[in-house]
């Protein structure tokens, strides 16, 4: 046989064993396929063939001419076969950033008080102070006046509390306190009316 001959039988058995390897057949299966191609066909080029500068490198150093010496050559290391001659580009990973953790301080809402108008009544005068959040609730109700006789001084808590639950002075009458209730809702009305 000829060295060429040689050379690329040894070449298609080489190019068989790496498909094979790469589709994942067993080596037994790759070398019967090599061992069954007939020595007249021309090798076929490899699937993912290596650029070259000249003449295709040998896997198996050729045996050396009886005039060299017996000096025999050392065999080149083969590079490692890579897919098509190109490279996947690594993406770069991103760091993950920690979620804020910064406490959030809340937005209290600005307040706003208004006085109203006294209101002089049959026991006495009432005047409020009324304090409103931006949303327009009313937070808070305070008495700047509050003059009452016969122990009805007593229902200005209650009239405060029914007003800020009410939100303004839609709420009913206290009884045996119908005039300081009236007086009571009179100055809130004045108050509301400032804002």
């Amino acid at each position: 046989m000829r060295i060429s001959t040689k050379l690329a039988t040894g070449l298609m058995g080489v190019g068989v064993l790496a498909v094979s390897f790469k589709l994942g057949l067993p080596a037994q299966h790759a070398i019967a396929l090599s061992a069954s191609t007939p020595e007249a066909t021309t090798p076929a080029a490899p699937a993912n063939p290596e650029p070259t500068t000249g003449a295709p490198t040998p896997t198996t150093p050729p045996k050396a001419p009886s005039n060299s010496g017996g000096v025999t050559p050392k065999p080149k290391p083969s590079k490692p076969a890579t897919s098509g001659g190109t490279t996947t580009p690594v993406t770069p990973v991103t760091p993950v950033t920690p979620p804020d953790t910064t406490p959030v301080t809340p937005v209290t809402p600005a307040t706003v008080t208004k006085t109203g108008d006294a209101i002089r009544y049959r026991f006495g005068t009432v005047q409020l102070s009324v304090t409103e959040d931006s949303s327009g609730t009313i937070t808070s109700i305070t008495t700047v006046q509050a003059g009452a006789t016969g122990g009805r001084q007593s229902a200005f808590s209650s009239l405060k509390a029914s007003a800020v639950a009410a939100q303004g002075s839609s709420f009913g009458n206290i009884s045996q306190a119908t005039y300081t209730t009236q007086a009571f809702k009179d100055a809130l009305d004045s108050a509301l009316a400032k804002f």
